[in-house]
């Protein structure tokens, strides 16, 4: 059995927690509501975005929204995985982003907060090519008080 130590990471300000299994440095996007986290292994994108901004396919079909988030950021081999366990407006695709090397797995993730009308589009990198980790990251999202 191995068992991998786990670093909580928490936006008070947008309400979300994840654990991932390292610590990630904080980066800010280039607008308030996109920001995220990373490390040489990982890296996590988050996307605030208000619910009136995301088309109503989006809002009606959240598989359809990560897989189309994936596609419109380029990613290849987009395939539906399911929903997260603490978030029920939620769904993630696995994709695969193309580097100089061939490619990184990247999880594409949608959640949405109807109390907040809030949508969440949130990309994790397994730069080193984890997948485990990545997903485990993935199914750890959940929001916060």
């Amino acid at each position: 059995m191995s068992v991998t130590a786990q670093k909580e990471i928490r936006s008070d300000k947008f309400h979300l927690s994840f654990n991932a299994p390292e610590t990630l440095k904080f980066f800010q996007g280039d607008k308030e509501s996109f920001f995220g986290y990373e490390s040489d292994n990982y890296g996590v994108s988050i996307d605030v975005v208000p619910v009136s901004m995301e088309s109503k396919k989006f809002m009606e079909d959240l598989s359809f929204g990560a897989k189309e988030l994936a596609k419109d950021m380029g990613f290849s081999k987009s395939i539906g995985i399911g929903q997260i366990p603490y978030v029920s407006e939620s769904y993630y695709a696995t994709a695969i982003m193309k580097d100089q090397f061939g490619g990184v797995p990247v999880y594409v993730l949608v959640m949405l907060d109807a109390s907040n009308q809030t949508a969440y589009e949130i990309c994790v990198y397994c730069y080193n090519l984890n997948m485990n980790a990545g997903e485990e990251m993935v199914n750890s999202f959940k929001f916060v008080d």
